[in-house]
């Protein structure tokens, strides 16, 4: 049972401490306790340095293959421009692309972030829900650690695959059942992005997400996942139809 108790103020007293590891591990062994935990006192730091660090430490660790998994897209984009270069030149394009992506991966990922919560507040103000913004940053930070364990598992895989990705959405049974269907133009690329954004750990760490909005914003679990998973969805969407206009799906 949680030790937490609500005042008749409505305030939550916090009863129920977890150290730092406790709250990490929890994320994943307890996620009800460690979100109501969160709502109680809200933290921040340590989702933003994961964000900062989490999976630019992979692509770092794994420069060789990271560079092998962007070089199709920018030999594509290098082509499309009707540039000629050389072997060598395109080595070092690669390279700098490669230094460059992951200079803006912790800008793209604290964004996306504070995008993500912002999004979700402001859903749950409209239908009326309570708690801080913190709190929700605090939730949906503290659910990045579903993310790093995948970061951690593509590294662990990468040694065995020599890739990066570790593909675990609907994309990649798509691909075993139904290998050459829907795979070019439009269709192709928004059936394969759209499929993608269906993902085993992003949809946990959404799942982990919900509990964490029906405690912040005191509505029941069934209202807290109606608005989280609609505006998953609605980003699925989004991602695919862009995918499907530049075609972005066959780098997928």
């Amino acid at each position: 049972m949680s030790d937490f108790q609500i005042s008749t103020e409505g305030s939550v007293e916090m009863g129920n401490k977890m150290g730092f590891f406790q709250r990490v591990l929890g994320v994943i062994a307890s996620p009800s306790r460690t979100m109501e935990n969160l709502c109680g006192k809200p933290r921040i730091l340590f989702p933003i340095l994961a964000m900062i660090f989490g999976m630019a430490a992979l692509y770092a660790l794994r420069f060789p293959l990271y560079q092998d998994t962007i070089r199709p897209a920018m030999e594509a984009a290098i082509i499309q421009q009707g540039t000629p270069v050389s072997e060598e030149q395109m080595d070092m394009i690669v390279t700098s692309g490669a230094i460059g992506g992951m200079v803006a991966l912790p800008f793209t990922a604290l964004f996306m972030w504070i995008a993500m919560t912002a999004l979700i507040f402001a859903a749950v103000k409209i239908f009326k829900g309570k708690g801080s913004f913190k709190q929700y940053c605090s939730i949906t930070g503290y659910a990045y650690v579903i993310m790093l364990l995948y970061f951690v598992l593509t590294l662990v895989a990468s040694f065995f695959t020599n890739s990066i990705q570790l593909d675990t959405s609907l994309l990649a049974l798509k691909k075993l059942v139904a290998p050459g269907v829907l795979t070019d133009g439009f269709a192709g690329s928004f059936v394969s992005a759209l499929l993608k954004s269906f993902d085993f750990f992003g949809i946990w760490q959404y799942v982990v997400i919900s509990i964490g909005v029906a405690y912040a914003s005191k509505m029941s679990m069934k209202k807290s996942y109606i608005i989280v998973f609609t505006l998953f969805i609605a980003s699925a969407l989004l991602f695919a139809v862009y995918a499907g206009i530049t075609n972005a799906g066959q780098y997928i």
